[in-house]
């Protein structure tokens, strides 16, 4: 299987809202939700399309499409869905359908769950009343060092946080921290281009069909 590697993957939050009325989704100034893969300053923004769009926000435990809004060189969707690997894991992959919820297009909603002070990214869709997979979205490491973006038992929920884009080309960084998720300071002090060792930068790669 082919890969994408986003080497600095930003996600890009587009103003959209649902129904219910959890929490919203904050950066670290109480605004518009960016979220950002940092290891170079190259980058690929992300779109969050929730399954009821209102008022201009995204909340938290609500559906959502997540899809490449760049352009790239995959002929098909960018759309992020799950795609069951041979060894039994799930692996996010592009090929995706934006909208209609159902259970033709289950495995292509995600959420963003509060995770202490920062935020993680899961699949638990309630887009159909029946039971479905619930799990946190980590990084899966192969046989050849690649790391994919994943769900599976043993895999630990990537903590990451959100930085306000004022463009769309604009460079946002997500921080991922092994255990204890990283302090605001330690976060404005990484988006400064300082050196802390409370931090750490991973490369993802994205599976692709």
């Amino acid at each position: 299987m082919k890969t994408i590697p986003l080497l600095s993957l930003s996600f890009l939050l587009f103003t959209f809202t649902t129904s219910a009325r959890p929490d919203p989704v904050f950066d670290i100034y109480v605004a518009d939700v960016i979220q950002q893969y940092f290891e170079t300053f190259d980058s690929l923004p992300l779109t969050f399309s929730p399954s009821i769009q209102r008022r201009g926000e995204v909340h938290i435990s609500n559906d959502l499409n997540i899809k490449v809004s760049a352009k790239t060189s995959c002929a098909q969707s960018t759309v992020w869905k799950l795609a069951k690997q041979s060894n039994g894991m799930w692996f996010v992959t592009t090929g995706g359908v934006e909208g209609n919820p159902g259970f033709e297009t289950i495995t292509n909603w995600f959420k963003i769950e509060k995770y202490g002070s920062d935020y993680k990214l899961a699949f638990c869709p309630n887009v159909v009343d029946a039971p479905v997979l619930c799990k946190d979205l980590g990084i899966h490491v192969d046989e050849d060092g690649k790391r994919h973006l994943a769900l599976g038992d043993e895999i630990p929920a990537l903590t990451v946080m959100f930085k306000r884009a004022k463009t769309l080309q604009t460079v946002v960084i997500l921080i991922s921290k092994r255990s204890i998720p990283p302090s605001i300071d330690n976060f404005r002090s990484e988006i400064g281009m300082d050196e802390t060792s409370s931090l750490s930068k991973i490369s993802l790669k994205l599976q692709k069909p």
